[in-house]
Order: structure tokens, then C-alpha cells, then sequence
């Protein structure tokens, strides 16, 4: 870490010391399949690591994971989109990206179209969507597609293989390894990215006094590059 990093950090622990014990896990809920390697997890691990705290995460529905981590039975989200705080008071956002997805457009190779934003998507193409995903979800109201909403990913590709939806959004390694796990030859991904989304880590009010601290050391992550050595691709 840079000297500017280390004091960042150093400034902040003495502010707002450790409210942690010793010892203490703090867990943290996320997406069901984000894998344990993802280097958002890896990138939050680190960070706390240098408090001295060890997480947990624990996987569940996109849906359910918001609202058990909204209702105190987690520690908080390992990351979400930005703007939760406004409808989630309860779970208080960390102001430093920790990490960012691109998000691809799936399509049966008939109905490809040339991908620049979300208004490049034909008004007639109905999304299967999964429920909870709120970047996805605010654009299908921002743009007033139709949607079809299932339990998670691999339902969504199941319903474009079988021409019951006419598009999917998602990250590329999700994607890819859904296609791949379903054994699904009738799909493609398009390029370029539809768009880039930038994530952030929540806590829950019960552990208000972390907040700066982990910003401080998301901050410094970001200063001596250490964030972009785990997100390269």
C-alpha cells in the first residue's frame, strides 16, 4: 500500500476505532451464484482483512438476500447497485465502488441487434429478468419493456432457449457458465457491453460505526491499485 494509503487508514482507525471483537465474523448476504473466487468477494475480504475482521458471505435469491440483510439478519449487502439506501434505509451504503460488472445482451442468434444502451433494444423484445436484480429492474421501468421475472439466472436462459422471452441481461462469466451448466446451443452474447455497473457495499445500521473505516480502506485500495490488480480481467 502507498504511505497516503496507509495513512488514510491509519487517520481513520483512530477516529473511529474498532467495534468489532476480537475474533468476530461479520457476514455478509449476496446473489446466489457468485462464486466464492469472484473478485468482488476477494476485493471486500482483503479490506476487512486489513481491519482485522473476517467475513462470511452467504448466498441466497437476489430478492430474499436484500430484504435479510435489510431486516438486521445479516451484517449487511456485499454489494449492490448504488441508490438502495434511499428505498433500504436500513442498510447504509459504503460511497466507494468496490467493484463493477458489464453487463451483456443474450439473444437466440435470429433476433441479434447492434447493442448501444438499453434504447437500442427493439420496444417489442420481452427480458426474462430475475427478481431482485435492481439495475435490471429500474431499466425495465426506465424504458417500458415487457418482462418476464423467474427465481434466478438459469431460469432466464431456459425461457430464451425456448423462445418464451427474446433477451437476457447479465455478466459475461455468469452468463456464460449458465449456457455452459443448461447445455444451451442456441444462444449468443452480444457485443459490445450494454452497459457498466458499478457496486457498492452496504451495512446495516447495526454496524454504523464501521462504515468509515471500510470506506477508508476501499479509498485506499483504489489509491495504490490494488482494487484494479483484482479486477483485471
Amino acid at each position: 500500500m502507498k504511505k497516503s494509503g496507509y495513512l488514510m487508514v491509519l487517520i481513520t482507525l483512530l477516529l473511529f476505532p474498532a467495534v468489532v471483537p476480537a475474533g468476530q465474523t461479520l457476514t455478509f448476504s449476496t446473489i446466489k451464484n457468485v462464486k466464492g473466487k469472484d473478485p468482488s468477494i476477494e476485493i471486500l475480504t482483503r479490506a476487512y482483512d486489513r481491519l482485522g475482521i473476517k467475513i462470511k458471505i452467504e448466498e441466497l435469491p437476489a430478492q430474499r438476500s436484500l430484504i435479510n440483510a435489510t431486516h438486521g439478519e445479516f451484517d449487511g449487502e456485499a454489494f449492490r447497485i448504488k441508490g438502495l439506501e434511499t428505498k433500504f434505509p436500513d442498510l447504509i451504503i459504503v460511497d466507494t465502488p468496490c467493484s463493477w460488472i458489464d453487463a451483456y445482451v443474450y439473444v437466440r442468434p435470429a433476433d441479434a441487434f447492434k447493442v448501444d444502451g438499453w434504447k437500442s433494444i427493439p420496444r417489442h423484445y420481452t427480458i426474462a429478468a430475475q427478481f431482485g436484480l435492481k439495475y435490471i429492474e429500474q431499466n425495465i421501468q426506465d424504458n417500458r419493456l415487457d418482462a418476464v421475472f423467474v427465481r434466478n439466472i438459469d431460469q432466464a436462459f431456459k425461457l430464451l432457449s425456448r423462445k418464451k422471452a427474446d433477451f437476457v441481461v447479465t455478466d459475461k462469466s455468469d452468463g456464460n457458465r449458465s449456457i455452459t451448466r443448461n447445455n444451451l446451443q442456441n444462444l449468443t452474447m452480444l457485443a459490445p457491453k450494454l452497459e457498466r455497473i458499478y457496486l457498492y457495499h452496504y451495512l446495516h445500521k447495526k454496524n454504523a460505526r464501521l462504515v468509515p473505516q471500510i470506506k477508508a480502506v476501499l479509498q485506499a485500495m483504489h489509491a495504490d491499485g490494488s482494487m484494479d490488480a483484482y479486477l483485471s480481467p
